[in-house]
């Protein structure tokens, strides 16, 4: 499943508590929403933390930890001090690079016979 950048954003603004579940952000809201996705997802991209294009849906696997980085970086402006957003933050990260490690595939070993 693929996600839009209104998605990310929506996501951010409810995580924070600004906007109920069934409502719509202000154009305030929405305009700090996003440009704090938009700067937080530059500086992932370039620490190599974001295989895709950032101008593209967003995977699934990714949205979650995403979600819970930008959450943490755009609660300063709405003066929300919560240490749980800050644990969700660091998890996220985590996420992110467990999300980016190569694959362990094996090789096969040659066995040596005597």
């Amino acid at each position: 499943m693929l996600y839009q950048r209104s998605e990310l954003r929506d996501a951010v603004l409810h995580e924070l508590g600004v906007v109920d579940a069934q409502g719509a952000p202000s154009a305030e809201d929405a305009k700090l929403a996003n440009d704090r996705c938009q700067q937080q997802l530059e500086y992932l991209y370039d620490a190599g933390l974001i295989p895709f294009d950032l101008d593209g849906a967003i995977p699934a696997r990714f949205f979650i930890p995403l979600t819970s980085i930008i959450a943490y970086r755009v609660s300063g402006p709405y003066g929300i001090k919560d240490a749980q957003l800050g644990a969700n933050a660091a998890s996220g990260m985590r996420d992110l690079h467990r999300l980016n490690q190569k694959r362990y595939l094996g090789a096969p070993q040659q066995a040596v016979y005597f």
